[in-house]
């Protein structure tokens, strides 16, 4: 069981390593041969699980506010994400956040706290809704 906020922390790290890495490329200051991500990836986890999690979900906690900040641990309690109280949370936890395909969450708490940042797009989707109900009043009258 992979805890997630442990998991996070290796991600930054490797996403620092790899921006630090290409720092000192460009400086001329790294005197090694460049490391392949591949090879980097797997100093903090092996690829398939980087692929299979790291890659497809960290990027997604961006657009959670509350969710980031426990991450990074500036909160305490991860019970208001995710819904209950437990000593790890796992990556099958974060799924239920995210509302990920096969998961069985909906992108937001079932506690109604609103954790869910709408995007462009949900915005979109309200007006196209609202057109089409505004278009259908009119044809109707």
């Amino acid at each position: 069981m992979v805890d997630l906020r442990l998991a996070y922390a290796k991600y930054q790290g490797y996403l620092r390593a790899q921006s630090d890495m290409h720092h000192m490329i460009k400086a001329s200051t790294w005197t090694l041969d460049p490391v392949s991500s591949d090879e980097l990836i797997e100093i903090f986890v092996s690829r398939s699980v980087y692929r299979a999690n790291y890659v497809k979900l960290f990027p997604q906690a961006r657009n959670y506010p509350e969710l980031l900040a426990w991450l990074k641990g500036d909160l305490e309690s991860g019970v208001d994400i995710f819904g209950l109280q437990k000593s790890v949370y796992t990556f099958k936890d974060l799924r239920m956040v995210l509302g990920e395909p096969g998961s069985g969450g909906n992108g937001s708490s079932s506690h109604g706290h609103g954790k869910r940042k709408v995007d462009d797009d949900d915005a979109k989707d309200e007006k196209k809704k609202s057109k089409k109900s505004s278009s259908k009043r009119h044809r109707s009258s």
